[in-house]
C-alpha cells in the first residue's frame, strides 16, 4: 500500500514554505505575462498563475488553522506573511503600471455591443477593453481608437470579425501549421517545437486575445500549451476580415 502524501505529514514550517513558493511561482507567471506583453494575451498562463497563487494562499490559511503542539509561535508564519505582502505589492505595482489611477473618481466611458457586450475605456493605456467569447474561449479584446475616429466604427468591425470567427479560427490553424513547417525547413524552428508535428501544434493552440489599433489593424493571438512551449501565434487580419499571415513568436 502506497504511503499517502498530504500537508499533515509535513512539518508546519515546510508547509508554510511550500505555500509561499506556490504563491511566488504564481506571481512569477503573472510577471512573465506582463514582461512579454501577455497580461491580456496569455489566458492560459494567467489562469496558471491564478491557480498557483490561490493554492498557495489556501495552503497557508489551512496551515494556520492546524494546531502546533510544540510551539505557540512559529517564525515561519512571519516569513510567509512577509512573502505574501511582497507578492501583493508586486501585483499592485503591475496593476498600477498598466492602468495607473487615471480612471479613479472619473465617470466611466464605455460603448456597448449587443453581440459582444460592454467595452470600458481605460484612460492610461488609452484603449477600450472587454472579454468576449471566441470559438468557445473567453479572450481579452482591446481596441485602441485613433484620434478623430468614431469608436463605434471600430466596434462594428470587431463585431464583423466575431461573426466570422469559425472561418478565421480554421484559417489561423492552417496557416500556423504551414508556418511551423516552413520554420522547420529553414532551420528556424524553436527548440520547444522541434518534436511537435504541425498538425498537433495547429490543433492544440488556443485563442487568447485580440488587439486593434491604427498601425496594425486587427491582430489575433493564440497560445501554445504552456507545458510544451511558450510560443505565441500572431495572426494579422486585413480590413475586410481576411487573415493574411501568421507569425510564431517564441519570446526570444
Amino acid at each position: 500500500m502506497k504511503k499517502q502524501f498530504s500537508r499533515d505529514s509535513l512539518p508546519k514550517k515546510s508547509v508554510m514554505i511550500l505555500s509561499a513558493v506556490l504563491f511566488v511561482t504564481g506571481v512569477i507567471c503573472y510577471i512573465i505575462c506582463f514582461k512579454h506583453n501577455h497580461i491580456f494575451r496569455s489566458v492560459t498562463l494567467d489562469e496558471i498563475s491564478g491557480v498557483l497563487m490561490i493554492s498557495g494562499l489556501l495552503l497557508f490559511v489551512k496551515n494556520l488553522k492546524k494546531p502546533e503542539k510544540d510551539a505557540a509561535h512559529d517564525p515561519a508564519n512571519d516569513d510567509a506573511n512577509e512573502t505574501i505582502d511582497v507578492c501583493k505589492q508586486i501585483l499592485s505595482e503591475i496593476e498600477r503600471q498598466t492602468y495607473g489611477d487615471e480612471d479613479e473618481g472619473k465617470e466611466e466611458i464605455s460603448m456597448t455591443s449587443e453581440k459582444l457586450g460592454k467595452f470600458i475605456y481605460r484612460r492610461k493605456p488609452k484603449w477600450y477593453e472587454s472579454e468576449c467569447k471566441w470559438c468557445g474561449t473567453m479572450i481579452k479584446v482591446c481596441i485602441e481608437v485613433p484620434d478623430g475616429d468614431a469608436p463605434e466604427g471600430w466596434l462594428k468591425r470587431t463585431e464583423m470579425l466575431f461573426e466570422m470567427q469559425n472561418e478565421i479560427d480554421s484559417r489561423m490553424r492552417k496557416l500556423a501549421a504551414r508556418k511551423l513547417d516552413a520554420m522547420k525547413q529553414t532551420h528556424r524552428c524553436p527548440d520547444s517545437l522541434s518534436n511537435s508535428s504541425s498538425a498537433d501544434f495547429a490543433k492544440r493552440i488556443t485563442p487568447s486575445s485580440m488587439d486593434a489599433d491604427a498601425d496594425n489593424g486587427f491582430v489575433l493571438y493564440y497560445d501554445d500549451d504552456i507545458d510544451i512551449s511558450d510560443c505565441l501565434v500572431i495572426g494579422h487580419i486585413s480590413g475586410n476580415g481576411t487573415l493574411e499571415r501568421v507569425e510564431i513568436d517564441d519570446g526570444n
